[in-house]
């Protein structure tokens, strides 16, 4: 088998999509270590592409797009190697705003505040007594009439990896089981209910390595616990060796 052969393009690209966001699905060439996907997509009517890194192997969601637009996407896989093929192109549209949703615009050009909503504010992370992982946040300044949920992410780094996701309407959430002596990145967004997403300040840690860190301090305690007895044997046989001389 050649591992360096460049990977097979993605095919069955299938979505389904809201007044503002599509959801794009796919299947993969086929399945390796290190493979990775950027989906490009651009309006039907525009020249300019727009790349963004899948959050999943196999699907990913494009936010913030307009209502009654009809879009192209492409998906292309990558490994270790670099680039490889890009699926077939695949046009999808986005659903027309409801009955309930204004359509009326600011006269200065600025989205109206039905589709916004503002970042997560001051994200910030907190090791508890288990030795979990605990992320809070304050609710964003503008928009929270709208919010449907919290989405927090967390990837591991440098391979920028997405290693979670869970969304939630609090705002905090303990993060279990990370891999020890490895980097995380966390993110978390406010997801409003026409699907606008608005992201938070990124924290990052090391998780240390507690087995390697217990070990050593385990083998450093049993070290000395031997040079102590040895100490102790000798004083013991010294003492016993007067006590004949005597």
């Amino acid at each position: 088998m050649i591992e360096n052969v460049s990977p097979m393009a993605p095919y069955n690209l299938t979505a389904n999509s809201s007044s503002s966001a599509i959801t794009l699905r796919w299947v993969p060439g086929y399945i390796r270590s290190y493979l990775s996907y950027h989906v490009w997509y651009r309006s039907v009517i525009a020249q300019e592409w727009r790349a963004t890194k899948a959050d999943f192997d196999t699907e990913t969601t494009i936010y913030n797009l307009e209502p009654s637009h009809e879009y192209e996407f492409m998906v292309l896989s990558q490994d270790l190697y670099g680039d490889g093929l890009f699926s077939r192109a695949f046009r999808y549209a986005t659903k027309p705003l409801s009955y309930s949703e204004p359509i009326d615009n600011f006269d200065n050009g600025e989205m109206a505040p039905f589709s916004q909503i503002g970042p997560p504010q001051n994200l910030t992370l907190e090791i508890n007594e288990d030795g979990d992982y605990v992320l809070t946040w304050e609710r964003p300044e503008y928009g929270i009439e709208g919010l449907r949920y919290y989405i927090l992410r967390w990837w591991k780094e440098p391979e920028n990896v997405l290693f979670g996701e869970v969304k939630t309407p609090h705002y905090a959430y303990t993060v279990e089981h990370l891999r020890e002596d490895e980097v995380y990145r966390f993110q978390v967004f406010s997801l409003s209910t026409t699907d606008y997403l608005a992201g938070s300040n990124e924290v990052t840690i090391l998780v240390p390595p507690y087995n390697r860190i217990r070990a050593t301090t385990i083998g450093s305690a049993i070290g000395v616990f031997i040079i102590l007895s040895a100490i102790a044997a000798g004083i013991l046989y010294m003492r016993r060796s007067f006590q004949r001389l005597k």
